[in-house]
């Protein structure tokens, strides 16, 4: 398939240094999430810490966490698929 980027079993490109435009980042793609979205999402990916210890910090049940980490994981691809297609942020 040589410089094009390769289709995924749903059809989406894989992503990967020779398909991402320049300038498409995880950070930059973190910058458009709200500040619920984004704050779950460092907490339990940059500094690494559990869904047991993000829970107790907020003061919420664990599942409660999970939740949160699924719509920020939404968020972000959202985001992501996004700034891909080229299109600028908050466009969608």
């Amino acid at each position: 398939m040589g410089r094009h980027a390769r289709q995924s079993r749903n059809g989406r490109p894989r992503l990967g240094a020779a398909s991402a435009p320049p300038g498409t980042t995880v950070l930059r793609a973190l910058d458009e999430l709200s500040a619920t979205h984004r704050d779950v999402l460092v907490e339990l990916f940059y500094r690494g810490d559990s869904l047991e210890e993000a829970a107790a910090a907020r003061g919420v049940p664990v599942e409660t966490v999970k939740s949160r980490l699924y719509f920020a994981m939404r968020a972000l691809r959202a985001v992501l698929d996004r700034q891909l297609a080229g299109d600028p942020p908050g466009a969608r």
